[in-house]
């Protein structure tokens, strides 16, 4: 404001209404950016360019109109989403709009920057820590939930086994949730002086008490011969069910991306969860030579149906905010379309027919490796998609 000749910016106290800002704001229709998302801004624009208030409506390019982006993290991946946000961002404000086209009057708007300016953050270590930490939370949950409905009877050196699983699993958890950050020394911050509010922290510490308690059950049932008691059995089924649900908490906690404010992004971690828990068991059990596996097979194809009943309401029904449809569009219809619709088919339509239809072992053990290898690129696109929507 000091130093604009033109004095294009004009700050002041709104409270008072004898400041200029005052009487500019009181005087004239102005406009804000991004007013749903409850943070009540102060800036307000006069007679405001829409590509000024819609960042989607900027294209990236490969020049900006005062710096040039810098290459970084994702940086290529970023600017293979110019293709569809492109000719003002056509698609995705038909997909925000529910159809209509509105065409954005005057010259199209040039990006001086882009927010984050090194396009996508959080790539492929993000996508597989939440599979590795699926599989390590659901490999004794899932099991251990069944043993205590009276489903199953889980032997004591089977308990030993899915204990070592998982903490393998873990343990390829926090070098991928390790190496994703810029700075990893900086992760003994989060657990010498925690955040609690931080989902974060919550988290980690999870984690590590889930991780406690799955090598006091390995070496416990490997030593005595028997699972432990139903309240300890209980106890690390709902600290299981806490780490495989957690993330999705933490993806809330990032207020900018409207694609992981669903409510239903939890419910369906813990979920896949549960699955990739008991395609690793009964892989196990089919590998041994076990035959009869009926009852695995119609309660692996309930919730495989039950993931895909997710999956079409998180990505096609309405959305609150334009921006959140926007990551839907880049999922089902732009450029992560060739992942998620081949990852859909093969690992949630295919096996949910092969459980459902009885098919012989070795067919089913193919269900178990297609739900397993398929549930990773699941995780990247709700990784990247919301990435690939600008905030300014």
């Amino acid at each position: 404001m000091v130093v604009c000749p033109e004095r294009a910016i004009i700050a002041g106290d709104l409270d008072d209404p004898g400041t200029e800002i005052a009487r500019l704001v009181a005087r004239h229709p102005v406009s804000v950016r991004k007013a749903e998302k409850g943070t009540r801004p102060k800036l307000f624009y006069i007679d405001a360019d829409e590509a000024a208030l819609r960042p989607e409506l900027a294209p990236p390019g490969s020049a900006y109109s005062a710096t040039a982006q810098a290459a970084g993290v994702g940086h290529h991946a970023h600017q293979r989403s110019a293709r569809w946000s492109g000719a003002a961002g056509k698609a995705a404000a038909k997909a925000a709009a529910g159809g209509v086209v509105a065409a954005v009057p005057g010259p199209p708007s040039q990006r001086t920057y882009d927010v984050p300016d090194k396009g996508v953050l959080w790539g492929w270590e993000v996508a597989g820590y939440l599979w590795t930490k699926s599989i390590a939370a659901g490999v004794v949950t899932a099991p251990l939930l069944l043993d205590l409905a009276g489903i199953m009877t889980i032997p004591p050196s089977f308990a030993a086994l899915l204990g070592g699983l998982a903490l393998l699993f873990l343990a390829l958890t926090g070098v991928l949730l390790v190496k994703d950050l810029d700075r990893p020394a900086r992760f003994l911050y989060v657990l010498l002086r925690p955040q609690w509010r931080s989902w974060l922290v919550r988290g980690a510490y999870a984690m590590l008490v889930y991780g406690g308690l799955c090598l006091f059950w390995a070496l416990y049932a490997a030593h005595t011969g028997d699972t432990g008691p139903a309240w300890f059995k209980a106890l690390l089924a709902i600290v299981g069910l806490i780490v495989a649900s957690y993330t999705g908490f933490l993806f809330a906690q990032a207020k900018g991306r409207d694609f992981w404010q669903t409510p239903l992004l939890p419910i369906h971690m813990a979920l896949q969860s549960v699955i990739n828990g008991l395609v690793v068991v009964l892989g196990i059990a089919l590998l041994a030579g076990a035959q009869e596996s009926a009852g695995f097979d119609r309660l692996l194809a309930a919730l495989l149906l039950v993931s895909l009943g997710l999956l079409l309401t998180e990505f096609m029904l309405t959305h609150a905010s334009r921006d959140a449809a926007t990551a839907a569009w880049i999922i089902i219809r732009g450029p992560l379309r060739r992942v998620f619709w081949p990852a859909a088919a093969l690992g949630i339509a295919v096996p949910l027919v092969l459980f459902a239809s009885g098919a012989a072992p070795h067919w089913k053990l193919l269900a178990c490796v297609l739900v397993l290898i398929f549930s990773l690129p699941m995780e990247h696109v709700r990784v990247k998609a919301p990435q690939l929507v600008p905030q300014s």
